[in-house]
């Protein structure tokens, strides 16, 4: 997908309400990392993959439930047992947005599994969230999504173009991926007239791939190999191996063109491509 076509398709999304909250954190995540904009990004990760039991939660994310408490031990028959049901509680949502989504997917309010009272011996308890609770923290979410999209667009970092309603990505300056992104907007650059092979774009890139490797969002295994093989990139330019220089770099593009979402892969493989044409 090309950098404009994942800029429309996030401004297009985010004003439609059917869009998955998940799908619209993925996609800002994404151009919050091209942007260089570390405090959304941060923002993006917690909401996509929950937040930790040590952290301070957000407002929206500490809601309004009831505990209902009941005693179930060997004295009362099952039928005759006592209810304490509605105590209103704060409940924190530590879980992650699709977790969340799930359940107001469902239509239902939360109920949480039955659980001994840590707190009171043969008493059980349960938790529950009104749907209409939970549908606040993805109203929400959607709503710092839609703030952070029209403050960019207030800066300039990206706007529609007012005749054709595309997309126009402006220069960032020192960003990550900016290099990258840079020479997708220039196809002439470095090319040599004579079309010998040009290992000069080919250092060049290794070193915006290094700088931006975190952005690609891989496994360790997958960034280990990465890493060695930019090293060996790196030794074949040395010894002008063009055989040995194209053969990984269609492995790196190989790699690159399985990443969804990403406009550092994007820019990665438009400027490989752009090197063995």
């Amino acid at each position: 997908m090309s950098i404009a076509k994942l800029i429309e398709d996030f401004i297009t999304n985010s004003a439609k309400s059917s869009t998955p909250v998940a799908d619209l954190l993925e996609q800002a995540r994404t151009i919050a990392d091209l942007i260089d904009d570390k405090k959304f990004a941060k923002f993006c990760e917690r909401e996509l993959n929950g937040y930790a039991e040590n952290e301070k939660l957000p407002d929206y994310r500490q809601v309004n439930g009831t505990l209902d408490i009941w005693y179930d031990g060997p004295l009362i028959k099952a039928d005759a047992k006592r209810y304490a049901v509605g105590n209103p509680v704060i409940i924190p949502c530590w879980n992650p947005i699709k977790d969340i989504s799930s359940v107001v997917a469902s239509g239902k309010d939360y109920v949480s599994p039955v659980q001994d009272d840590k707190n009171i011996r043969d008493y059980k308890n349960r938790t529950v969230i009104k749907l209409h609770l939970l549908q606040r923290i993805e109203n929400e979410i959607r709503r710092k999504i839609n703030k952070w999209k029209s403050q960019k667009i207030k800066e300039g970092k990206f706007s529609l173009d007012s005749n054709k309603g595309t997309p126009v990505i402006n220069n960032y300056g020192n960003i990550n991926g900016s290099n990258i992104i840079a020479s997708m907007t220039n196809s002439s650059a470095t090319i040599n007239n004579n079309n010998s092979f040009d290992f000069k774009k080919v250092s060049d890139l290794i070193e915006q791939v290094l700088q931006n490797i975190a952005s690609l969002r891989l496994t360790n295994n997958q960034e280990a190999e990465l890493k060695s093989d930019l090293v060996e990139i790196k030794q074949m330019v040395t010894q002008k191996d063009e055989t040995g220089v194209r053969k990984l770099l269609h492995k790196i593009e190989a790699l690159c063109q399985n990443i969804t979402g990403s406009l550092v892969a994007t820019g990665i493989i438009s400027q490989i491509s752009q090197i063995l044409e």
